[in-house]
């Protein structure tokens, strides 16, 4: 059985388990800080939602591992007629037949136990938290190197894809003269990042070295926090660029 991330159109059989992968990618889910782990738990709750989308995504031959709390009503009728909603569209869903439960805390080493007979097996993210599924220390490195702010900002430039002025330091840095000439540079108006959940949830506006200092209170001295150029939201446009990722190449796939 191939284990992979997730893709749309997968013509194998397949069994689907997703969770919150995000934070063990780079962190111990045992040596998290308050912020860290209700950040944790609200995204297991999140993945719930994509869990159920999974329904639509997948075929009748697919397999689909759900929270157990998806078992208890009213859960069991909803997710009957969300299934209906899918196939009166006239999409092909994944049977009640094929839908298991296991609990959202110690997911993937309950769904590990009774794994279904399918040609793949795919996941949210390869992460240390499904490392019981993948069993794969290399593919876990390359994990985190290709969802590492630090790593694209350090690497970006090399295959000529523009990121703003950065600067890779850590939380013991922060008070030092380099920073406080970064911030100068740009009239203290800079976006700090921290690795962790994806998108925006560990990235904030800092105008100062304390704010800084006090965004990042909770976690250990050698943390690695990118500061970086904010930019003129009258010239610039935000937006999520997808990266297509080779072992010879990066490029933005979307623009």
């Amino acid at each position: 059985m191939r284990v992979a991330n997730f893709g749309p159109g997968i013509l194998q059989s397949t069994t689907y388990a997703m969770s919150a992968d995000d934070i063990e990618l780079h962190f111990d889910a045992n040596n998290l800080t308050p912020k860290q782990t209700e950040e944790f738990e609200s995204l297991k709750d999140l993945m719930g939602f994509l869990q159920v989308a999974l329904i639509g995504i997948g075929k009748p031959d697919d397999h689909l591992m759900l929270y157990d709390a998806f078992s208890q009503p009213p859960w069991p009728q909803r997710l009957k007629r969300i299934a209906c909603f899918f196939e009166s569209m006239g999409i092909e869903t994944i049977p009640a037949e094929h839908w298991h439960y296991h609990p959202k805390h110690g997911f993937y080493e309950s769904v590990a136990k009774d794994i279904p007979d399918t040609e793949t097996f795919t996941l949210y993210l390869t992460s240390g938290s499904n490392k019981v599924i993948h069993e794969d220390s290399e593919k876990l490195r390359i994990s985190q190197d290709m969802n590492s702010k630090v790593f694209f900002a350090q690497h970006a430039p090399e295959f000529g894809i523009p990121v703003p002025d950065t600067l890779v330091t850590t939380k013991k840095e922060l008070g030092g003269s380099e920073v406080a000439e970064f911030l100068n540079r740009y009239g203290n108006q800079v976006m700090l990042k921290i690795l962790g959940l994806s998108g925006a949830r560990n990235v904030t506006v800092v105008n100062s070295q304390q704010d800084c200092l006090d965004y990042v209170q909770e976690f250990h001295p050698d943390l690695d926090v990118i500061l970086q150029q904010r930019l003129d939201l009258d010239r610039f446009t935000e937006m999520t660029v997808d990266l297509r990722i080779t072992p010879d190449d990066i490029s933005i796939a979307n623009v």
